[in-house]
């Protein structure tokens, strides 16, 4: 399959790197330094160069704020047969897009990053993919994804979103509100700077993709969770009520500890 990747960040250029051994991979950045990240790739200097290369698959993997402008600016180098595919966080504005696209699409999420997971040990990460993608690129993510030992788990457009509401809202909520409560001066301990790196990460995301992960509807939903039980621990700690704290520490260890070892199936 020829496949053109566009956008050449960290999830880009390790992805092109992984799909050359499936056919002829053609790859194009506006920064022309980072094509040079990836050997053995077509460089595609131009994206009227995609016209040329005639891809069967094209891969957008830039920002997200520039996702659906990136495709709507190479339409007209495409053949009409290329399957489109995104690998956006919030799908949803990408979605919006595919409505009216006259191209077949596919949609992809690998729920890992270079800023919290070591891209060369992938192996048990989860990937979501959208379960109507267009074949073949549905079978190629698969076999890809599954060749590095990553979870594949197919689900609809509502439920990855519903994912993220948890997936991503949750710990970059958590890190606003750490972050907020910062006192000028802190003096960190080990569990504080554990947090504060976190939270860093969190930040150093581009500022679309944390607007998208805030506005994203299902947010809501868990931050009102959050919520609540942070109204019911200020009653707990107002009452110094120890058994009551004991209970929902024991509570939520234990739920931490399923949610680690036992991530919940998407049905």
């Amino acid at each position: 399959m020829r496949i053109a990747v566009l956008g050449l960040g960290s999830m880009g250029s390790w992805l092109a790197a992984e799909l050359a051994e499936n056919g002829p991979i053609g790859i194009h950045d506006r920064d022309a330094g980072r094509m040079a990240s990836v050997s053995g790739a077509v460089r595609l200097e131009r994206p009227a160069d995609l016209a040329g290369f005639r891809p069967e698959l094209l891969i957008n993997a830039v920002g997200i704020g520039d996702t659906v402008e990136a495709f709507q600016s190479i339409e007209s180098y495409l053949p009409p047969e290329c399957i489109l595919a995104d690998l956006a966080t919030i799908k949803s504005p990408v979605f919006k897009y595919y409505e009216d696209c006259p191209f077949p699409h596919a949609s992809v999420h690998p729920l890992f990053g270079p800023r919290f997971a070591d891209m060369n040990r992938v192996s048990g990460r989860i990937v979501l993919l959208i379960r109507d993608s267009a074949e073949p690129a549905k079978t190629l993510f698969q076999r890809v994804f599954e060749t590095l030992r990553c979870r594949v788990i197919e689900c609809t457009l509502p439920e990855h979103e519903a994912v993220m509401g948890t997936s991503l809202a949750l710990p970059l909520a958590s890190s606003i509100a750490f972050a907020s409560a910062l006192s000028s001066d802190p003096l960190p301990g080990s569990s504080f700077a554990a947090f504060q790196e976190l939270a860093g990460k969190m930040f150093q995301e581009d500022d679309r993709l944390l607007a998208e992960i805030l506005f994203n509807p299902h947010s809501l939903r868990r931050l009102d969770d959050m919520t609540r039980s942070l109204e019911f621990l200020k009653h707990v700690i107002r009452a110094r009520d120890y058994e009551e704290a004991y209970g929902i520490i024991d509570r939520l260890r234990k739920k931490i500890g399923w949610a680690l070892d036992s991530p919940a199936e998407i049905r």
